[in-house]
């Protein structure tokens, strides 16, 4: 819908990496910005933002910077006037992060 600001970076430097990076916005005056940086080997990232109402702010960021991580990021926002920010920082091998914050009512923060 109208107004609307998505903005998706993927930064890959090494390889076997797979990067996710999904946004869905179906409503007025939402911005969404998934970032992923990966920077060694046999990661995989994903980052999934989805904002069903107005003026919604989302912000998924996740940087891998050793082997063998998986990293999700998934943000559902509902209702209008929320801010969510899902931050991942994997900094040594065979970890798995998972971060998951839904939003279902109006004025709320999570961090």
């Amino acid at each position: 819908m109208e107004n609307t600001r998505t903005e998706l970076t993927a930064t890959v430097l090494m390889e076997n990496t797979r990067t996710e990076l999904t946004a869905t916005v179906l409503m007025e005056n939402t911005r969404s910005e998934l970032t992923a940086t990966v920077l060694m080997e046999n990661t995989r990232t994903e980052l999934t933002a989805t904002v069903l109402m107005e003026n919604t702010r989302t912000e998924l960021t996740a940087t891998v910077l050793m082997e063998n991580t998986r990293t999700k990021l998934t943000a559902t926002v509902l209702k209008e006037n929320t801010r969510t920010e899902l931050t991942a920082t994997v900094l040594k091998e065979n970890t798995r992060t998972e971060l998951t914050a839904t939003v279902v009512m109006e004025n709320t923060r999570i961090q």
